[in-house]
């Protein structure tokens, strides 16, 4: 992709890295995980006890356990697919102690059914930032010598600007 989980990643070393939130969570939801593996992962990640399979309950609960710790917590959503209701389904509660940062392929379920606050668009690199970041990676002995460069610029060019393609 364009490099959303990567972007995540490195928001996500910064802010440990910086101390500005007491804790980070970071779950990859996916488009096939179900509801109970994220608040399994979720719970995980707590180190809390959760002795219950109803989806309901579970939420209720991680999202009381959340609410006591009275820490600042960022939860990091990767790769969202769908629209959830973040308290109902993962117990994850919307107070000013959570901060929630979203990654989706869908500018539609963000802002049409995440409500989100703001949003940030992921472009895919241009031919010439491409084939930029292809030398800086790959090394520059690619532009001197001619056979090798063309190969070069057809591989960057089929990536279509997707740094990871």
């Amino acid at each position: 992709g364009v490099g959303k989980t990567t972007l995540l990643n490195e928001v996500k070393k910064l802010v440990l890295e910086n101390n500005l939130f007491d804790r980070v969570i970071h779950v990859e939801v996916g488009q096939s995980k179900s509801v109970v593996n994220i608040q399994e992962e979720i719970r995980g990640k707590l180190n809390m006890e959760l002795n219950t399979q109803s989806e309901d309950v579970r939420a209720s609960c991680l999202k009381t356990n959340i609410v006591e710790r009275k820490e600042n917590i960022l939860f990091m959503l990767d790769d969202l697919w769908k629209q959830y209701d973040l308290e109902k389904k993962f117990g994850i509660p919307c107070h000013s102690g959570c901060k929630i940062l979203i990654t989706s392929r869908s500018q539609h379920t963000l802002k049409n059914q995440m409500n989100t606050e703001k949003l940030f668009e992921v472009n895919s690199l241009t031919e010439e930032e491409s084939w930029k970041f292809f030398v800086a990676i790959v090394g520059e002995f690619v532009e001197d010598i001619g056979y090798v460069q063309q190969i070069a610029k057809d591989v960057v060019k089929e990536c279509g600007g997707l740094p990871l393609a």
